[in-house]
């Protein structure tokens, strides 16, 4: 199902970065078309109702931020259809909305006319009530050019729910072709209620899926890029569009969410939810559905076929569609593992993968057995778009009379090889929450440079991943040592904590400015870092500058000359409850120091670092 990409590639021997990064793949191609532009077509009084009562383009704005979406659309306003014509003929639009009364311009004609010029143009039509007079007009007319129909309930997020549903039907069809990326179908005939549903849903969907992501190696790759393989999700009105959906993209249904009744070949059917939910678990009975309908007599039926219900009639409906939606579609974190089958209680818990390969060989095997069969583990590493991992577990099946614990042990494996080698070729953000053994590099500091050496080392990983050693030769294991660098916005950090600013730039003695250091302390947070990472590596650590200027082209011997420190492990204080003397090894043995070099012209330059110092007495 994943692909591998050829483009971004700068040089034949230089791979794309997803190559390097597992979590990346394919993320970077996904998403490829959005809505940048709006053109919003309604009466003066309609836009007032919009832009100040309503702040829609404040409030989305808002929203986007709050959700940590990037790029909120811009809106353009007129109130005239002939006015709209000329702006598209003029200008590049990515969407129109339009409000039902246009005066006397009709609505449907116009779409007509915009879809005659623009085929792939989305159109939306958007109605301020429930009660207004054009609704029925609308729904009764024949106008196939109106792509989605929807009511203005005075909350601005129904224009985020537009725009991700849109953006979700231009995108899908890529998207599932180029990786695992899930689907959610809403089969839902009622404008009111989808006009409900969707903000909630969309808005559950992003808060979900960002916060999920936990264990991401950085910000851009793990974070940023993983966001655009969040699950889409698709609008069907009648049963044979959910049929259509389900059809093409039965690989990839994360779940479905259904009325009970709408129309079914031309005509309304009162169970139409009800089949669907027999065809599809027919197929594929792990598929959570959730039937809801008004008719509360209908939640026997609905749970007989293997479906959840909802009444639409509760006042609490938009909570409990959120809880099902964070419950059974794998979204978290965390993954609750159940006692099954009598009390189902919770017996453990893993908030990210590196606590799921830490519970997973102690949790029982009964209760692995239950979680596998209903494919838990693959959708709950899918909700969070770790699509390669998921594939792989998906496809780690029990056999009927099989052993549950080996499979267990197998799957334990395959996450624990796929977390080591995500970290090779990868410069992974610094996190006391994940860094374990699995990392190989990893950077302390925000925007600061690695240095010299740091940059070589990243460097040499990359070259020795993207050269597929292992594939070639099996029996040979070559690496960088595990490294972490402390890059220079954390010197910058020590220097303006303890005045050092003006004694760096001065003419001392590199004695002096020695001892100057060593006298300081380092930040609460670095000690806190540096002594998660001794507890962690067992083995000696060697210690060494990575100035700016080291390894450069112009000034390639700057920090060369100084010594490296070598740290033997100590085995008393990488033992679990030491935590208080490693705190204290850390602030004597582990401070700054400061390189000084001069320029051509004999002006102070100066080339920053930390570094690892032990005592007099501990250094070799």
């Amino acid at each position: 199902m994943l692909k591998q990409y050829a483009n971004f590639v700068s040089h034949d021997k230089i791979p794309a970065m997803y190559t390097l990064d597992p979590t990346w793949l394919p993320f970077s191609n996904l998403m490829l078309k959005h809505i940048y532009n709006v053109l919003l077509i309604c009466n003066d009084y309609d836009r007032f109702l919009l832009e100040e009562d309503g702040r829609v383009e404040e409030e989305l704005y808002l929203e986007y931020t709050q959700l940590g979406l990037n790029n909120p659309p811009k809106f353009t306003h007129t109130s005239s259809a002939e006015e709209a014509i000329s702006l598209l003929s003029q200008r590049t639009f990515d969407l129109v909305v339009t409000m039902l009364d246009l005066g006397t311009d009709s609505v449907e004609q116009l779409a007509t006319t915009i879809k005659k010029s623009n085929p792939q143009m989305p159109v939306i039509a958007l109605s301020p009530s429930s009660s207004h007079k054009r609704n029925k007009m609308i729904k009764g007319s024949d106008c196939k050019d109106i792509d989605y129909f929807f009511y203005w309930q005075g909350d601005p997020t129904i224009f985020l729910a537009m725009i991700k549903l849109v953006e979700d039907r231009m995108n899908l069809d890529h998207d599932t072709q180029e990786a695992d990326v899930q689907l959610i179908i809403l089969v839902e005939d009622s404008v009111r209620f989808y006009s409900s549903y969707l903000p909630m849903m969309y808005t559950t969907l992003i808060q979900q899926n960002r916060s999920a992501i936990l264990e991401a190696l950085n910000n851009w790759g793990g974070k940023t890029l993983r966001m655009r393989g969040r699950p889409k999700i698709a609008l069907a009105r009648t049963y044979e569009e959910a049929q259509e959906l389900y059809s093409k993209y039965q690989h990839n249904i994360l779940g479905i969410i259904t009325d009970m009744s709408y129309l079914k070949e031309g005509e309304q059917d009162k169970y139409a939810g009800l089949y669907l939910t027999k065809m599809v678990h027919a197929r594929d009975p792990e598929i959570p559905i959730l039937i809801q309908s008004s008719d509360n007599t209908a939640q026997e039926m609905a749970e007989d076929a293997g479906a959840y219900f909802l009444w639409k009639n509760n006042s609490a409906l938009l909570f409990e569609l959120n809880k099902f939606m964070t419950k059974h579609y794998g979204f978290g974190p965390p993954f609750i593992f159940r006692d099954p089958p009598e009390t189902m209680e919770e017996i453990a818990r893993a908030e990210t993968m590196r606590d799921l390969q830490r519970v997973l060989p102690k949790v029982p095997t009964k209760s692995f057995d239950f979680h596998s069969r209903r494919n838990d583990f693959s959708r709950w590493l899918r909700a969070q778009s770790l699509y390669a991992i998921a594939a792989r577990i998906k496809d780690l099946k029990i056999p009927a009379n099989g052993n549950a614990r080996v499979v267990q042990q197998q799957m334990t494996e395959i996450i624990r090889n796929y977390r080591k080698e995500r970290t090779k070729g990868v410069i992974a953000q610094f996190s006391r929450n994940n860094y374990d053994e699995t990392l190989f590099f990893s950077r302390i500091g925000g925007g600061g440079s690695l240095g010299g050496k740091g940059r070589g080392l990243a460097f040499i990983d990359m070259v020795l991943r993207a050269a597929n050693l292992p594939e070639k030769y099996p029996d040979v294991y070559l690496s960088i040592p595990r490294t972490v660098v402390v890059t220079t916005d954390q010197f910058i950090q020590f220097l303006e904590e303890n005045d050092l600013n003006d004694i760096a730039s001065g003419d001392l003695p590199d004695e002096t400015l020695l001892k100057i250091f060593l006298s300081k302390p380092l930040s609460n947070e670095l000690v806190l870092n540096l002594s998660e990472i001794i507890q962690v590596i067992r083995q000696p650590i060697c210690v060494r500058s990575s100035s700016l200027l080291e390894d450069s082209h112009f000034q390639p011997f700057a920090g060369g000359v100084y010594e490296t420190c070598m740290l033997p492990p100590n085995q008393d204080l990488t033992k679990r409850g030491s935590r208080s003397s490693v705190m204290q090894y850390v602030q004597s043995g582990l401070l700054p120091s400061l390189e000084v070099q001069r320029n051509i012209s004999r002006q102070p330059s100066i080339c920053w670092k930390m570094r690892r110092w032990l005592s007099s007495s501990n250094r070799s």
